[in-house]
């Protein structure tokens, strides 16, 4: 592990803060800026086409696009962070099973806290919920929802940040891109339990050393929500069928992730990270000061005043 000042902490951590405000600014102003121009020629942006395209430009340019630039500013090479190794599928395949069980029962518990806050006067806001599927809109959910998030989040919070954080120890590097995009979701039925699967694939990406079991992760657990929406809407099956398929998957994924846990946890190397850094500073501390650098402390007030206005138009 590369010895570090507390200099060197700061001012990666304000760097990292910076892209990600970069982020969301340009997650709040290209959509807007894209449909005033398409209002001024006419075009309709609000179909399932325009859509589709505008999520996904907006996403590209905003994770992918300021990337590069991050890398370029802060001279890092892309093969420094980005790592594509390839893994065996016999090891892949129990981290799979691990993040895609714990994705599914975070979205799982998420959905029941969100249904019984109706009880106390806040809406449930199940924006999943579409009347109009169509075997198309369906195509083109999977490339919006789960095909380019799944590569280029993973490129931003597995790739830049969390390796450009390794330095620092893999423990601090996973909780801070874990927090990171966690937030990043900006609303609070997200947050906690993107933070956990933020976790999750973060331990994975530092075990297996790749972003490829990070992205089947992270794309399996979009796609299944895309899935089980489709069939929903689409009169296929009865609601009670529906509920039964799914808690029967949840559950039948989870134990699949129990059992890849123990197979793994046979290897007593199994949990050990490497957090061996001369100089080094207890975790807290270094989350902390982190966490108040310059560049950081613009991203969470950014991302508070959005998840504060989320919260507040949804009580409207």
């Amino acid at each position: 592990m590369e010895t570090y000042n507390i200099k060197q902490l700061k001012k990666t951590s304000s760097g990292l803060g910076f892209y990600c405000f970069a982020v969301i600014i340009l997650f709040l102003i290209i959509p807007n800026i894209i449909a005033l121009i398409c209002e001024i020629f006419g075009v309709d942006y609000e179909s399932n086409t325009s859509s589709f395209f505008i999520s996904g430009f907006t996403s590209i340019t905003a994770f992918f696009v300021t990337g590069l630039i991050y890398c370029f500013i802060s001279n890092t090479p892309l093969q420094s962070v980005i790592h594509i190794n390839r893994v065996k599928i016999t090891r892949i395949l129990p981290f799979i099973a691990i993040g895609f069980s714990v994705s599914l029962l975070s979205n799982y518990i998420s959905d029941i806290i969100l249904y019984n806050f109706s009880a106390i006067g806040i809406p449930f806001d199940n924006t999943s919920e579409d009347v109009n599927w169509s075997t198309y809109k369906f195509a083109l959910e999977i490339i919006e929802t789960a095909v380019i998030p799944a590569v280029f989040e993973e490129f931003a919070f597995r790739g830049i940040i969390l390796n450009k954080l390794r330095k620092f120890g893999d423990s601090y590097a996973i909780i801070i891109s874990a927090l990171l995009f966690g937030l990043m979701h900006g609303n609070l039925s997200q947050i906690p339990f993107a933070f956990i699967i933020g976790l999750v694939i973060g331990f994975t990406a530092v075990k297996t050393n790749s972003l490829i079991p990070g992205i089947l992760i992270h794309f399996s657990n979009n796609l299944f929500s895309i899935t089980m929406s489709y069939i929903k809407n689409s009169d296929m099956i009865s609601t009670q069928l529906y509920l039964i398929i799914h808690f029967v998957t949840v559950m039948a994924v989870v134990i699949l992730g129990l059992v890849s846990v123990a197979l793994l946890c046979k290897n007593k190397e199994f949990f050990s990270l490497n957090n061996n850094t001369e100089n080094d500073l207890p975790l807290k501390s270094k989350i902390s000061k982190s966490l108040l650098t310059v560049g950081m402390i613009f991203f969470i007030v950014i991302i508070t005043l959005e998840t504060v206005t989320d919260t507040l138009g949804k009580l409207v």
